[in-house]
C-alpha cells in the first residue's frame, strides 16, 4: 500500500501538472478563433516613420517579421475607407475596436459593465462566427439612420438575459442607447480577443456607425478628426493569395491617404507599408505576454513528471530485488524473458492508469484556484482549463510516457536475473544484491531536481526584490474604481465637475475615509497615456496622467517644489501641468521648471509644481518622464477614483454604491478593487511563475527524499549482517551512522554536480522574469544547493540512526 500510495501521487501530480499546463497553452496560444477557415484571416498592421508621436486610441506595437520593422494596429476613418474599396482581396477588409467597461442595462436590472466591440457592416459576412440565435449584423445595420442594432455574446445571454429564446427584438442599453438585439453569436466564440483589460471578451457587438454615441471619451469624435487612429483591421484572403501580394496593393493607398490627412509628412511617405500577420486568433495580446511563462511552466511540469518517473523507477527496482526469488521460481516453472517484462509493464500500466485518473481527480478538483491564478498572472479576463478529447488525449500519452519510463529499467534488469544463482543465494542467506541502478536514478533525480530548486529561489528573491521596490507613494488602505458620469446624455463640463465635486464630498464624509481624488490611470494597473510635448521649439515624448484636486496627498507623493493640481484648475482656467522629477531633469536640466511653458496638442499649459517620481503604468520598469495635468481642464468625464481610508476598507463597496446613488444617477461602479490587488496583478507574471515553480520544486524534493530514504533503508537491511559483524568487532554507533551516511553524502553530492552546472545553464530561459538579481547569481544558487543537500542529509538521517542503533547479536542473527 505504501509503495503505490507513493506512486500514485507521484504520477498524479506529474501528469494532472502537464494536462494543466498543455490545456492553459493550448487555449492561450494555440486555438484559432472559431469561425469558418480561421487560417485565411489577417490582422493589418503599418509601419511608419520612426519616432513619430500619434493620436492613437487602444493601439498595440508589433514587428513586421520580414523587415524587423516596428508596426502599429490602428488606422484612421478616411484610411480605413481608402484601404476598404481595394477589390481583388477576397472576402474584403472590416474595421473594428474594442469598447472596454462599457455600460449594459437590461431593462428591470441594475446596470452592469462588459466588454463590447464595433464593428463594420461586413464584419459578420467577413469573419462568419457560429450564431446561437438570430443573424449578424450587415451593411444596412452599419449606416446612421438605420434603427441601433446589437449581437449579444453567449456567456451576456445566458446570465443577464437567462436564455431567453424569444430575445430577438428585445431593446437594451448599451452606455445608455437603445438597441434592438438582432442575434446572438454561438458559445465557442468569444469576439476578437484572447481577453484582457483593453482587449476584453465580447459581451455586445455594434456597428462602427453607433461610434459617435457609445464612444465615451474626451476630446473630438474621432470621424471627424482626420488624425485620430482608432480603428483596427482585419481581413480575409482568397485561398492561395499571398500576404506580399496583398500588402503590395494596399501599401500605396495607405501612402496617400496618411499624407493626404496629415498623419505622416510627405517628405516620409516612403516610409509606410502595410504589414499583414496571421489572424487566425484575433487580437491575439496574451500570446505575448502568457507565451514565455507558459513556455517555462511547460518544461517545468514536464521536468516534475520525469521526476515522478524516476522515482518511481527506483521505487520498482527496490521492489524488484525484494521479489528477487519470484521472478526466479517464475523463470524456474517456465516463464520467458519477455512474460517478466509483460508483467513489469502491465503493474506499471496499472500505475499509470490510476495516477492518470489521480491527476485528472486532482485537476478537477484545483481547477477554479488554478484558473484563478492563471487569469490574474497572464492578465486576461478568465482563464480555462478545458479537459476534452484533446486534453485526454494528452493525459494518456504522458500516461504511456510515464509507464515506459518508469517500467523499462526495471524489467529489463531482472528479466535477465539467473535463476538458480538467485535460489542458491536466499537458500544460503546471503546478503541481497547492491541496487546500483537505484542510486544512478536517485542521483540523476537530485540532479533534476537541483535546476528546479534554483530556479525557484530566484524567483522567489525576485518578487521579493519587487515587493520592496520603492512605488514613490504609499500603497497601504488605497482603494479604486471607475466610474462615468457621462455615460447617458452629453455632459457639459460644468455639470461633470459639479458631479464630482458632489460625489468625492459624499465619499470623503464616509466613515474611515480620509481622502479622495480622480486619476486617469491608477497607478500599477498597466494603464498609460503619452503625449508630445513641445518645449521651446523642442519636442518631447512623455507619459501624462490626469488627476484630480488632492492627488497627490491623498497618493502621499511628496511635492518638492510649487503647488499640486487643485480645486481651482477647471476647465474654464488656464491649463496647467505638474512635472515628475524626472521629466523636470531631462527636459529643463538643473533650470526651474516652475513658469516655464508647454505646448500639448493645440493648447499650452505652465508648469506649476514638481512632484517626486513613482512608478507608473509597470513597477519593474523605470520610472518615466511623467506630466500630471487636470481631469476637468483634459475634458474627460470618465475617471477612476482613488480612496484612502485611515485602516482596511471594510464595507467601502457598499457605501461608495450608496454614494453614487445619493447624487441621483444610475451608474455602476466597476474595476472595485484596492491598490495592493493592482500591485499583484502588476506582478502578476513573476508570481504565478515563482509559486508555481515554488510548487513543483518543492514536490521534485520531497520525491528525492522518498527516493534517497527508500534507496539508504534497502542499503541498510541489505548490509544488516555487516553491521552486526562490525559492532561485535568494535565499530560505535558513530563511526555506523558515518558508514551510512557517507553512502547519502555520495549520491547528493553527484546529483549536485550535475545538477549545479545544469541550474546555470538554464539560468538565462528565466531571466526575463527575474529583478534586481541575476540568473546565475551565485548567493541564490548557493544557498539553494545547500538546502538541497541539507534536506538530502536529512531523508538519509532516519534510516542511518536506526542502522547505528542495532544490537550485534540480533544483527548477525539476520537471515
Amino acid at each position: 500500500p505504501g509503495f503505490t500510495a507513493v506512486a500514485i501521487v507521484s504520477l498524479a501530480v506529474g501528469i494532472g501538472a502537464n494536462t494543466a499546463i498543455f490545456s492553459a497553452a493550448r487555449v492561450a496560444l494555440f486555438d484559432s478563433l472559431p469561425v469558418s477557415a480561421p487560417e485565411n484571416l489577417r490582422i493589418v498592421n503599418w509601419a511608419r516613420p520612426d519616432g513619430m508621436a500619434l493620436s492613437e486610441y487602444n493601439s498595440n506595437a508589433g514587428t513586421d517579421p520580414v523587415s524587423g520593422r516596428a508596426t502599429r494596429t490602428n488606422f484612421s476613418w478616411a484610411a480605413t475607407q481608402a484601404l476598404q474599396r481595394v477589390d481583388g482581396l477576397g472576402a474584403g477588409i472590416f474595421g473594428f475596436n474594442f469598447l472596454s467597461g462599457v455600460t449594459i442595462t437590461v431593462p428591470g436590472q441594475p446596470a452592469a459593465s462588459g466588454g463590447g466591440l464595433m464593428i463594420s457592416g461586413n464584419g459578420f459576412r467577413t469573419l462568419r462566427p457560429p450564431m446561437a440565435l438570430g443573424r449578424g449584423l450587415n451593411e444596412q445595420d452599419d449606416t446612421p439612420s438605420a434603427t441601433p442594432a446589437v449581437v449579444v455574446g453567449y456567456r451576456f445571454w445566458t446570465t443577464a438575459l437567462g436564455a431567453d429564446p424569444d430575445v430577438i427584438g428585445r431593446t437594451i442599453q448599451v452606455n445608455d442607447v437603445p438597441v434592438v438585439v438582432v442575434g446572438v453569436t454561438g458559445e465557442r466564440f468569444r469576439g476578437l480577443s484572447t481577453g484582457g483589460r483593453f482587449t476584453p471578451f465580447t459581451d455586445v457587438t455594434v456597428p462602427l456607425a453607433l461610434q459617435p454615441l457609445v464612444w465615451k471619451r474626451s476630446g473630438e469624435p474621432p470621424q471627424s478628426t482626420p488624425t485620430m487612429l482608432w480603428i483596427r483591421l482585419m481581413a480575409r484572403l482568397d485561398a492561395g493569395v499571398r500576404d506580399a501580394t496583398v500588402a503590395a496593393a494596399l501599401t500605396p493607398v495607405l501612402q496617400a491617404s496618411v499624407v493626404q490627412t496629415g498623419v505622416v509628412p510627405e517628405d516620409q511617405q516612403s516610409e509606410v507599408a502595410v504589414v499583414l500577420t496571421p489572424g487566425n486568433r484575433g487580437v491575439d495580446a496574451l500570446s505575448q505576454t502568457a507565451g514565455r511563462p507558459l513556455l517555462i511552466l511547460s518544461g517545468v511540469a514536464g521536468l516534475v513528471l520525469l521526476i515522478a518517473c524516476l522515482n518511481l523507477a527506483g521505487l520498482m527496482l527496490s521492489r524488484g530485488v525484494a521479489r528477487q526469488r519470484e521472478w526466479a521460481v517464475r523463470r524456474a516453472l517456465g516463464a520467458g524473458r519477455l512474460q517478466i517484462i509483460r508483467q513489469f509493464f502491465a503493474e506499471s500500466a496499472v500505475l499509470a492508469g490510476l495516477g492518470a485518473a489521480a491527476g485528472l481527480l486532482l485537476l478537477l478538483w484545483t481547477s477554479p484556484v488554478i484558473t484563478a491564478m492563471m487569469a490574474t498572472g497572464l492578465g486576461a479576463d478568465s482563464a480555462e482549463l478545458p479537459l476534452d478529447s484533446r486534453s485526454l488525449a494528452v493525459t494518456t500519452v504522458v500516461a504511456c510516457g510515464a509507464m515506459l519510463l518508469s517500467g523499462l529499467l526495471p524489467a529489463l534488469r531482472f528479466s535477465r536475473s539467473s535463476d538458480a544463482t538467485t535460489l542458491r543465494q536466499r537458500a544460503l542467506g546471503a546478503a541481497a544484491p547492491r541496487l546500483t541502478a537505484g542510486r544512478v536514478l536517485l542521483a540523476a533525480q537530485i540532479a533534476v531536481s537541483v535546476p528546479l530548486v534554483v530556479t525557484a529561489a530566484l524567483l522567489g528573491q525576485t518578487l521579493l526584490n519587487l515587493n520592496h521596490v520603492d512605488l514613490g507613494f504609499n500603497p497601504e488602505n488605497l482603494t479604486a474604481f471607475r466610474i462615468n458620469p457621462g455615460k447617458g446624455q452629453p455632459m457639459t463640463p460644468e455639470r461633470v465637475e459639479a458631479f464630482y465635486a458632489r460625489f468625492l464630498e459624499e465619499v470623503e464624509a464616509l466613515p474611515g475615509v480620509t481622502s479622495a481624488t480622480l486619476v486617469e490611470n491608477v497607478l500599477a494597473s498597466g494603464g498609460m497615456s503619452n503625449t508630445r510635448a513641445t518645449v521651446d521649439g523642442q519636442p518631447h515624448i512623455i507619459s501624462m496622467n490626469a488627476v484630480g484636486n488632492r492627488y497627490f496627498e491623498t497618493m502621499q507623493m511628496p511635492l518638492l517644489a510649487g503647488r499640486p493640481i487643485g480645486a481651482r484648475d477647471t476647465a474654464s482656467a488656464p491649463r496647467v501641468v505638474v512635472l515628475n522629477q524626472k521629466a523636470a531633469r531631462e527636459i529643463f536640466g538643473s533650470e526651474s521648471p516652475l513658469g516655464r511653458r508647454f505646448t500639448l496638442g493645440r493648447s499650452e499649459a505652465e508648469v506649476v509644481g514638481v512632484v517626486a517620481d513613482s512608478r507608473y503604468w509597470r513597477i519593474r520598469e523605470e520610472v518615466p518622464a511623467t506630466l500630471f495635468d487636470s481631469v476637468f481642464q483634459r475634458g474627460m468625464s470618465a475617471a477612476n477614483v482613488v480612496v484612502r481610508t485611515a485602516g482596511p476598507p471594510v464595507g467601502l463597496e457598499r457605501a461608495v454604491r450608496d454614494a453614487v446613488a445619493a447624487t441621483g444617477f444610475d451608474l455602476p461602479v466597476t474595476d472595485f478593487r484596492s491598490q495592493a490587488d493592482y500591485i499583484a496583478r502588476n506582478i502578476g507574471q513573476e508570481r504565478l511563475v515563482a509559486r508555481l515553480v515554488g510548487i513543483f520544486g518543492t514536490f521534485a524534493v520531497l520525491l528525492a527524499c522518498v527516493g534517497l530514504y527508500g534507496v539508504t533503508a534497502y542499503s541498510v537491511a541489505r548490509r544488516t549482517n555487516e553491521i552486526g559483524l562490525r559492532m561485535a568487532l568494535g565499530a560505535q554507533r558513530g563511526q555506523v551512522l558515518w558508514l551510512v551516511m557517507r553512502q547519502v553524502l555520495l549520491l547528493a553530492a553527484a546529483g549536485l554536480v550535475i545538477g549545479i552546472p545544469a541550474a546555470l545553464a538554464a539560468g538565462p530561459l528565466v531571466g526575463s522574469f527575474l529583478y534586481g538579481l541575476s540568473p546565475r547569481d551565485g548567493a541564490t544558487v548557493g544557498i539553494a544547493a545547500g538546502a538541497m543537500l541539507l534536506v538530502a542529509l536529512g531523508a538519509g538521517f532516519l534510516p542511518a540512526r536506526r542502522a547505528s542503533r542495532l544490537e550485534a547479536l540480533s544483527a548477525l542473527r539476520f537471515e
